[in-house]
């Protein structure tokens, strides 16, 4: 003969689903805070190793393309149309640390893109080149280098060579330049072969700033008399940098790398404030 479940028997089922239910409610909401946590840290990293490559691109540009002069008591790079040695740092590796609670400011000079080695003669007239970057504006400044000094400031139209590819594979004539150009002043320069002309250095500036209240790692680029350009790269808590070797003199060109300590930042959907720090070395 049949029966049903007693009373006793039904609540113990009761209580049972119940206990499965609410052990499956809460695996499947900390499974889900978990992903969510993962997820944002995972997309954090790769933020993270993105602004790593970047701020490698402009640690890596520190003292490019940047004319010098012994003589000079400071380490400032005062962009002048006059060309003269007095504009020039004191030596091309100078750097400035501002030290600051929670970020530090760093700021030295490099030539970020465009340069032109000057080649072998192409007819009468003309050499042949190799090309990077190069750009025929005439607001963009150019350095001719001889012999490891600067002869002449120029300008991308008084140059006339634009493009170029900067992957040398094969044969690396990829432009022509004339051999007579002009400087700034109008002035004939006679080019040789062997001669490098390179776009100006910028000054380049990594630093903190806030973006929508959200503190960044910034990058400020600043070319001649050009507007300085701004580039937020991700958010931090904080940036310190400190220059090697110890005891090293920014002033004077004995500083040739630098420890960057940035500390991440992200928030969980809960509100809660998470961080991880990562340290990465620079050598020029």
């Amino acid at each position: 003969m049949k029966r049903g479940l007693t009373i006793a028997e039904l609540f113990v089922v009761i209580v049972i689903s119940i206990i499965l239910a609410v052990a499956v409610y809460w695996a499947m909401r900390t499974g889900g805070t978990f992903f969510t946590e993962e997820k944002i840290l995972s997309d954090l990293l790769e933020q993270a190793r993105t602004s790593e490559i970047q701020l490698s691109y402009f640690f890596n540009k520190w003292g490019v393309g940047v004319p010098e002069n012994p003589d000079s008591p400071s380490c400032d790079y005062v962009f002048s149309q006059e060309l003269s040695a007095t504009q020039f740092p004191r030596s091309k590796r100078c750097i400035i640390v501002n030290t600051g609670s929670s970020c530090d400011e760093v700021i030295f000079y490099g030539s970020t893109r465009g340069y032109l080695i000057v080649m072998d003669e192409a007819d009468e007239d003309n050499y042949h080149a190799y090309a990077c970057d190069m750009t025929t504006e005439s607001d963009s400044y150019f350095y001719v280098w001889r012999n490891n000094q600067v002869i002449a400031l120029t300008t991308g139209n008084r140059i006339g060579v634009s493009g170029g590819n900067c992957v040398v594979s094969g044969e690396p004539r990829n432009a022509q330049i004339p051999k007579v150009i002009t400087n700034i002043d109008d002035e004939d320069v006679t080019l040789l072969t062997g001669d490098f002309i390179m776009r100006v250095p910028k000054i380049i500036r990594i630093y903190c700033g806030y973006t929508d209240g959200v503190r960044y790692l910034k990058v400020s680029l600043q070319e001649g008399d050009k507007r300085p350009l701004y580039m937020p790269l991700v958010p931090v808590s904080s940036f310190h940098v400190r220059l090697y070797p110890e005891g090293c003199s920014p002033m004077d060109g004995t500083c040739k790398g630098l420890v960057a300590q940035v500390e991440y930042r992200y928030r969980l959907p809960d509100g809660t404030n998470r961080t991880f720090t990562k340290t990465v070395m620079f050598a020029r």
